[in-house]
């Protein structure tokens, strides 16, 4: 090998590296800008759990929560269309506990709500999905799945927004109820 390529190969082997360090500062660049441009002061809303939040909801599975934290003492609820009963919050609470009991898994998704405001009033639609599982006689789980909507009034108190008035509507149903099931009335 001559002076010469050895030279050539020399400054190849910089211009190579030069190039390198070129793009890892370019980088390193692009980052902090990066960085900078989407950073936030603000707390994510998504992610988050904001102080003093509260979803308002009437299942027996809802979170603990005080007595009527949720919904007027005297709001109106609605199940028929899934099988349940209608009457006041405190009766149709109450009954939920029964009918619930007798599933040892059930899982309430609440999700994609519509809520329009009007003032002190407003009104929501949510989608709820809500797998659930009952022990057979024989000890087997019997999977079914219920797809449903709530219709809800809402309105504004002293307290904050509580429900007013619940119609559940009947989406789907995955599945079939288990021959054994007795809901009680």
């Amino acid at each position: 090998m001559t002076d010469l390529q050895v030279g050539l190969a020399l400054i190849g082997v910089f211009a190579v590296a030069a190039v390198l360090a070129y793009n890892w500062l370019q980088e390193r660049r692009a980052k902090r800008a990066a960085e900078r441009a989407f950073a936030s002061g603000h707390s994510d809303v998504l992610l988050d759990e904001p102080h003093g939040r509260r979803e308002p909801t009437l299942g027996a599975h809802a979170r603990p929560a005080p007595p009527q934290a949720e919904a007027m003492p005297d709001a109106h609820v609605d199940y028929v269309a899934t099988g349940g009963i209608k009457g006041s919050y405190p009766e149709v609470r109450k009954w939920l506990e029964m009918a619930l009991s007798v599933f040892p898994v059930t899982v309430h998704y609440i999700t994609n709500s519509t809520v329009k405001l009007s003032g002190d009033t407003a009104t929501a639609r949510t989608y709820v999905f809500n797998p659930m599982g009952f022990k057979n006689p024989d000890a087997s789980m019997h999977w079914f799945t219920v797809g449903a909507y709530y219709v809800d009034k809402l309105v504004r108190t002293a307290d904050g927004w509580r429900i007013e008035e619940r119609v559940e509507e009947h989406g789907f149903m995955q599945g079939t109820l288990p021959e054994a099931l007795q809901i009680p009335r």
